[in-house]
């Protein structure tokens, strides 16, 4: 009975390491195919952070975007500087509070986040174009359940405190969680 359960214990193991290894293969191919788009935007990680919480949660006050980044108002407006600098952001006077500067996408900025964003998902999807009509099915039922775990998974996440852009503790995905789909 013991070497049984063991048995199906090595077996599982050995599948989810295959699953993990062939996600691993997907994410090289989204990587390649998307390079062209991450190489062509000449920023810093950390400019990086700040033009995709400004694209999450824009406007934002220079000093809210420090917080949300977890850096002082100087590296701050040091950040902001240079994507104003590259035109991938604007900063205007706050209309409510003129001592406040909030930080909005340009349409520079705009494109720059969408093509980074939809590049990957549309190779995904001329990829999954080519599964023959017979495993479509299975790909999409092998999918809904990985998706299912994922969502339990941060479910049981939820719970812990994080802070939001105004520094809040909050439940849910702060803003440390950009989905850019990017390598």
């Amino acid at each position: 009975m013991r070497s049984t359960e063991s048995e199906a214990t090595e077996q599982r193991e050995r599948v989810i390491a295959e699953v993990v290894n062939l996600e691993r293969e997907i994410l090289r191919a989204v990587r390649a195919a998307t390079a062209p788009a991450w190489l062509q935007l000449d920023v810093t990680m950390a400019q990086l952070k700040a033009l995709m919480t400004v694209a999450d949660h824009g406007p934002l006050a220079v000093t809210s975007l420090g917080h949300a980044l977890g850096v002082g108002a100087p590296a701050a407006s040091y950040l902001v500087e240079r994507l104003v600098q590259l035109g991938l952001v604007s900063r205007d006077e706050d209309p409510l509070d003129r001592r406040r500067t909030n930080v909005t996408l340009t349409g520079r900025g705009d494109e720059s986040v969408e093509r980074l964003r939809h590049d990957g998902p549309e190779h995904l999807r001329e990829w999954v174009a080519h599964v023959r009509e017979s495993d479509l099915d299975k790909l999409r039922d092998g999918l809904q359940v990985l998706v299912a775990a994922t969502r339990q998974s941060s479910a049981s996440r939820d719970g812990q405190a994080r802070p939001d852009v105004a520094g809040k503790a909050t439940t849910g995905h702060g803003v440390g969680r950009t989905d850019c789909g990017g390598p």
